[in-house]
């Protein structure tokens, strides 16, 4: 699960909102049984939006196109 939006759409709640309805999408009808999701280390507004919608953090994993270490989350059904 990931979101891109330009700058001037950022702060209006949009990555939160259609967030969520990928969850509800993926937990009702899709059936799956967790999600995944990360962000950038830097950015952290995507921080942000991942911790409103409860997701937990598992640790990290080196991405190499930037070189980093980036933060994974997960979300369970039920959670």
């Amino acid at each position: 699960m990931g979101f891109h939006l330009r700058p001037e759409f950022w702060g209006q709640g949009y990555a939160t909102e259609s967030a969520k309805a990928v969850i509800e999408y993926a937990f009702t009808t899709v059936k799956v049984q967790k999600l995944f999701a990360g962000h950038n280390p830097n950015n952290g507004r995507s921080r942000k939006v991942l911790n409103k919608l409860g997701v937990a953090y598992i640790g990290d994993e080196f991405y190499e196109p930037t070189g980093l270490y980036h933060p994974l989350y997960e979300l369970r059904r039920g959670q």
